[in-house]
């Protein structure tokens, strides 16, 4: 499997900034084993697909999905939607989705089921806070966070799971290495009977870190928040996911 890599701007880009970055990208030679998504905001998906139309090596998905297929919801976009802007992969249930927008396991379920039947590939956020962590109830969260999504996922529908523990976004804290690979070890176990599912990490990946968390059992690639919107250290993650698959 090739190694992944997923940036996901939040709201961190003005127009300016994403042509400046799309630039870099279209410049920059990418590496063919990488697969590298990048997910706008929703207003610079459109900027994105025109800048990069002939990349095709580079995705394009969306930070977020609507959980009704149609109707009056007022600022909602619909999977319908992004599917029609080519959008191929959507992020869902992101932490900060759930913390400052109160998105449940339920919602998160309802978006899933969205995309999947725009065929389109969902990555699905899970992760537990620093006080679940200090509480010893790291693998029942994502147990509990993972089995919701699970009973809407088909043992051969490809879906990406984020591990993204809650304490390291956007922080600049990084787990140590064992924990990132105790977590992904138990996630692992819990997708036996899934073979197209990919696990990410996320959570303050960066240029000094990426190679080593990308080396770690069961790390398939990694979600990555601020370091995305500097387009060398985005470059410098992805050289790193292609030192891994050689």
């Amino acid at each position: 499997m090739l190694k992944k890599v997923v940036a996901n701007w939040k709201m961190g880009a003005d127009r300016k900034l994403a042509e400046s970055l799309l630039t870099e990208y279209k410049r920059e030679k990418f590496h063919f084993d990488v697969d590298l998504v990048v997910c706008p905001s929703f207003v610079h998906i459109a900027l994105a697909q025109a800048k990069l139309k002939h990349n095709r090596e580079i995705c394009f998905g969306a930070q977020d999905v609507s959980m009704h297929r149609e109707g009056a919801y007022t600022g909602e976009v619909s999977a319908q939607t992004l599917k029609e802007l080519d959008c191929r992969y959507v992020i869902i249930g992101h932490s900060e989705r759930r913390t400052y927008h109160h998105e449940t396991n339920a919602m998160v379920v309802e978006k899933v089921k969205q995309v999947l039947e725009q065929g389109l590939i969902p990555i699905i956020c899970i992760g537990e806070t620093l006080a679940e962590r200090k509480d010893n109830q790291t693998e029942i969260v994502l147990q509990s966070q993972l089995e919701a999504v699970l009973k809407c996922l088909s043992p051969k529908t490809e879906f990406w799971i984020a591990y993204e523990p809650v304490w390291a976004i956007g922080t600049g804290i990084t787990p140590s290495l064992q924990e990132i690979a105790a977590a992904h070890a138990f996630l692992h176990k819990k997708l036996y009977n899934h073979a197209a599912a990919v696990l990410l990490y996320g959570g303050s990946v960066k240029p000094s870190n990426a190679l080593e968390i990308l080396k770690l059992p069961h790390v398939d690639g990694v979600l990555v928040g601020g370091a995305s919107l500097n387009a060398g250290d985005l470059m410098a993650i992805c050289s790193a996911a292609h030192r891994c698959n050689q």
